[in-house]
C-alpha cells in the first residue's frame, strides 16, 4: 500500500505539474494516521540528529532533498517521507 502511495504522489506531481511537496502535502492530509498528518501536513519540521528514531533518521538522510524516500518501517509504523532540508 504503502510502496503504491509513493508512486500515486509522485505521478500526480508529474501528471499534474505540481510540486512534488505539494502533492505529499496534500495527501498526507487524507492518508496519514499519524498526528502530523492532519495537522501538519505530514511535516515533522526540522530536527537535530538523534531526535528521530533510527530507521527514520537514516531514512531522512539517506534521501535526497525535494525527493520522497522508499517506504520505512520504524517503531512506530510504516512511512514515506518527503525530504526539504
Amino acid at each position: 500500500m504503502m510502496e503504491r502511495l509513493r508512486d500515486e504522489i509522485h505521478n500526480e506531481a508529474r501528471q499534474a505539474s505540481k510540486p512534488l511537496r505539494e502533492v505529499f502535502s496534500q495527501r498526507a492530509k487524507k492518508e496519514s494516521d499519524c498526528s502530523s498528518g492532519p495537522q501538519s501536513a505530514g511535516d515533522l519540521g526540522l530536527f537535530d540528529k538523534g531526535k528521530m528514531q533510527p530507521a527514520f533518521e537514516k531514512a531522512t538522510l539517506a534521501t535526497q532533498i525535494g525527493d520522497v524516500s522508499g517506504v520505512i518501517e520504524s517503531d512506530s509504523g510504516v512511512h514515506i517521507i518527503f525530504r526539504y532540508a
